[in-house]
């Protein structure tokens, strides 16, 4: 859990600094950062972080989302 939420924080923090990334880009270098530490990054959580990013869904949502999938109870 620690690990998604932490991709989407820094996928967040990438792109609100460079705001003329594009969200694809800003996923793409925070996935290659998570990954460079030894995590795998899975492909339900990226498309969650562009959800996130479009404003599709709230960080919220988002982390709802990740609990759920990771068997932890959302209170």
């Amino acid at each position: 859990i620690v690990i998604f939420t932490s991709l989407c924080y820094t996928i967040t923090i990438k792109y609100e600094r460079v705001k003329n990334m594009s969200i694809d880009k800003a996923i793409e270098n925070a996935v290659a950062s998570v990954k460079m530490e030894g995590f795998q990054v899975d492909s339900e959580c990226v498309q969650w972080c562009k959800k996130l990013l479009e404003k599709e869904i709230s960080m919220e949502q988002y982390i709802t989302l990740v609990k759920q999938k990771s068997g932890v109870v959302a209170q």
